[in-house]
């Protein structure tokens, strides 16, 4: 019945876009599109077991989705690209319902520009029952200012906040609502190079289980730009969450940083050192959680032509668990070699894959850890087959191949749509 209701609401003001195709500010898509989650374990395990064994259905490959869906989407921008926008859009699977509405503004002046946005987002299961946490009501909003000073300064800031109503059985699903906010300094430094500083705070508050409320406070640094022949993207974030719990379980305190360099060696060639390092450090009383250290490196080297760029170099990953002598933990060296190819043809295709080959060692081998080499395959693709039509895919899929075939595994996830435009 809601399926119904909605799709009469919503058909009139579509129809009403297509047939009004040609007027300024309006575009109508319709399409199509395919999930798919997939998730095996102990394949080689179960190889000739009979179909009734409890190992064969434990086993069997889970697939979280396998929806096939068809998807309208209307927008209405009366000012062009930078004007105010409002969007509806209906997704139908055969079991799940889901409409969003949303909203924008934006001005900009010599003294201040202004962006705002706010979106409701409704989601219900229309067939089969209902598990926790899939029906429910989410709104989102924010508004941001910028404003100049002297000739290369300007202080911003953003307020942003976030309601969501859970429908149904909701098991470990709590409505809540979350509140931030943010201002800081940015300044420019020629034409493409910028660097900022922000400060922020937010609080969520849980009415069902206090204890999942939590304030956080913290601030951040950006730096983009060119130096010499060098591109480099650097970003830094400090962040302190404390969580409404008398015992301090769960808070903690996070340092990230993330770098990005890319060097170019003569006309076609270059290097591209990449690092993402990761601190936790939970209070000293909480007997659950160990602080860590993550990180990741890449040093990739390559050739790069006007549509296509080639990328090859080792990558590592380490994981450092801080735990009690005697007690394990899931701390990890991980090697491996990542192959990267991106194809940019303007207004007609855009794709990215990466292949990564690797090995990761357990420092801590325990019955549910160990050892194993992993394959990681991943593929983003925006194709404009013809004019009006496009065709968006994300792919990804993850092997590990353990000492005993009874831990290998497989994860594949895909999302997709077709989709044509009317303007």
């Amino acid at each position: 019945m809601i399926r119904v209701v909605v799709a009469a609401l919503l058909l009139p003001i579509l129809a009403g876009s297509a047939f009004s195709a040609d007027s300024a500010g309006f575009e109508f898509r319709a399409g199509i599109g395919y999930d798919f989650m997939s998730q095996r374990y102990f394949l080689d395990s179960v190889v000739g077991a009979s179909s009734d064994s409890f190992l064969q259905q434990w086993a069997l490959t889970t697939d979280y989705l396998d929806d096939l869906k068809g998807t309208l989407d209307f927008r209405f921008r009366p000012m062009g690209a930078r004007g105010p926008e409002l969007r509806t859009i209906y997704e139908q699977t055969p079991e799940i319902l889901r409409t969003r509405l949303s909203g924008a503004w934006r001005t900009s002046g010599s003294t201040a520009s202004w962006q705002s946005r706010a979106e409701l987002d409704w989601r219900e299961r229309v067939k089969g029952s209902s598990r926790g946490g899939e029906d429910y009501l989410l709104g989102t909003a924010e508004s941001g200012i910028r404003l100049p000073f002297r000739e290369h300064w300007a202080v911003r800031s953003k307020v942003s906040g976030e309601v969501v109503d859970f429908r149904g059985p909701t098991g470990y699903s709590y409505d809540y609502y979350r509140l931030s906010g943010k201002v800081g300094l940015q300044r420019s430094i020629g034409i493409l190079s910028a660097v900022s500083l922000d400060g922020f705070i937010s609080t969520r508050q849980v009415a069902d289980s206090q204890s999942l409320s939590y304030v956080s406070v913290g601030g951040e640094g950006l730096f983009f730009g060119s130096i010499g022949n060098a591109e480099l993207d650097l970003f830094c974030r400090l962040e302190r969450k404390d969580y409404s719990r008398t015992d301090n379980r769960d808070d903690y305190s996070n340092l990230s940083a993330g770098s990005r360099t890319r060097i170019g060696l003569g006309r076609r060639f270059f290097v591209e050192p990449t690092g993402q390092l990761d601190f936790l450090w939970f209070n000293a009383r909480d007997p659950l959680n160990n602080d860590y250290f993550r990180g990741r490196f890449w040093l990739g080297g390559g050739l790069e032509w006007d549509l296509v760029t080639v990328a090859l170099g080792p990558e590592v990953e380490i994981l450092h668990e801080q735990v009690e002598v005697g007690v394990g933990g899931e701390s990890y060296f991980e090697a491996g070699g990542k192959l990267s190819v991106d194809l940019l043809w303007p207004e007609r295709l855009f794709a990215s894959a990466e292949t990564v080959t690797g090995r990761r060692d357990i420092r801590y081998e325990a019955d549910y850890l160990s050892d194993f080499v992993y394959e990681r395959v991943s593929l983003l693709a925006d194709w404009t087959v013809i004019s009006g039509l496009s065709l968006n895919l994300m792919a990804a899929a993850e092997w590990e191949w353990h000492e005993l075939a009874s831990d290998d595994s497989r994860l594949l996830l895909v999302s997709s749509s077709l989709t044509y435009s009317f303007k």
